[in-house]
């Protein structure tokens, strides 16, 4: 079963609430196992539904726009706020004190 891990790659000084607000609920997802492939698009959904809301909350500033990255792998990105990429990931491995190591792609 594919599992895959959600990793924030670059994030910037947001210029607006509707840039913060939106950062602040992409970085609350950093470091999501995710574990398969329809979550992964689940997940996507959810996200772009967020933007939608926020969007709407925040009309007076300019629209927020998510790109989709297909290049590397699979990744989300907002130009000037953040970057993010979901890794497949190849294992895991439980650490004696509990801890889950993973290892990606």
């Amino acid at each position: 079963m594919e599992q895959y891990f959600f990793k924030i790659t670059a994030s910037y000084t947001s210029k607006n609430r509707l840039l913060e607000e939106f950062s602040n609920y992409i970085h609350s997802l950093d470091g999501t196992l995710i574990k398969d492939q329809e979550s992964l698009a689940v997940l996507v959904k959810l996200i772009k539904l967020k933007l939608v809301t926020l969007n709407r909350t925040y009309s007076r500033c300019k629209p927020v726009h998510l790109s989709e990255n297909r290049y590397a792998g699979y990744g989300l990105s907002v130009d000037g706020s953040w970057s993010a990429s979901f890794y497949e990931v190849e294992r895991l491995v439980e650490m004696e004190d509990g801890f889950l190591q993973t290892f990606i792609k």
